[in-house]
């Protein structure tokens, strides 16, 4: 019977980076593009707008962008309103023309591409969400075999709630480099605007997506 070839990683605890990632807004957490949507070059600044119709995000937000060509990744919103229409966002990024499809996604979420731990999230919300509907953590699993193991870490029910602390400090919650885990809310109760701070932990030295 032979070993899984796995690389064996040793965390003792004492050569740890902590990490944390910030992001903010009035809508949902995560959601998708709107479709077929030209990319806008802002050569002055060194930034790109992408849009989503009233995407509510606040400058500063760590996001990660799946299912474009050319801006997938992990990126800071640097300005929430640089068309003059609060539907469009910018992030650093060298222009490449791209029409943007309703198949791309803005997540929030850990990814740093190293092995990784995650230590506590907190979510707020300015007020209790109203609507009957779950604030969820999930792992969207980097595994060949992903749909058997992406699973849901944990959910709370928002609707008569203005916080959810999810801390895992003792609970060993473990990552492998390709794992993203991502944090979602409907919010349509309101629609409240929310704040979300996740602390993790990777190697010392081991940095490929850290905000």
């Amino acid at each position: 019977m032979g070993i899984l070839n796995s690389p064996i990683l040793a965390w003792d605890m004492r050569n740890i980076q902590l990490c944390q990632m910030f992001a903010a807004g009035t809508k949902a957490i995560g959601f998708s593009f709107d479709d077929n949507i030209a990319a806008i070059e802002n050569a002055a600044a060194g930034t790109v707008s992408l849009k989503v119709t009233a995407h509510g995000m606040s400058v500063s937000s760590h996001i990660i962008i799946s299912g474009t060509t050319n801006y997938d990744g992990c990126h800071i919103i640097q300005d929430a309103n640089p068309e003059s229409d609060s539907n469009h966002f910018s992030i650093l990024a060298t222009y490449v023309a791209e029409d943007i499809q309703d198949t791309a996604s803005l997540i929030i979420g850990v990814a740093p591409g190293v092995p990784f731990r995650i230590i506590e999230s907190r979510l707020h919300l300015g007020a209790a969400g109203g609507a009957v509907e779950n604030y969820t953590i999930t792992l969207d699993s980097g595994h060949p075999a992903a749909a058997y193991h992406d699973i849901t870490l944990a959910t709370n029910a928002m609707n008569a709630a203005t916080q959810a602390i999810d801390d895992w400090s003792d609970k060993l919650r473990f990552f492998n480099t390709a794992d993203l885990v991502y944090y979602a809310y409907p919010n349509t109760g309101g629609p409240q605007t929310w704040g979300l701070e996740v602390n993790y932990a990777v190697l010392s030295g081991d940095q490929t997506n850290i905000f």
